[in-house]
């Protein structure tokens, strides 16, 4: 379980810095590349299913899902991550 949390903190903290200045009626999707899914030791699918079971509430993201070509994508809005940044 500490792992998955890790890999989670690690990725909103790169969501973070992506989006900076966004307003709440905007739908945020950061795309996760597969480097650096793969730096991870599971599969996109893997972690996605991760990230859900972390995030059962949606307070961190929307919805994840894997690509087929083993990316990962988050949709998200602003109160979500200024959640985000505020757990960091």
């Amino acid at each position: 379980m500490k792992l998955k949390k890790q890999y989670l903190w690690i990725f909103l903290l790169i969501s973070s810095l992506v989006c900076n200045s966004c307003t709440s009626s905007e739908i945020i999707v950061i795309s996760w590349p597969t480097y650096m899914v793969n730096m991870g030791g599971y599969t996109a699918k893997e972690q996605a299913e991760m990230f859900k079971e972390s995030d059962m509430d949606h307070i961190y993201t929307n919805s994840i899902y894997a690509n087929e070509d083993g990316s990962i994508t988050l949709e998200m809005n602003e109160i979500q991550l200024k959640s985000n940044q505020k757990n960091l």
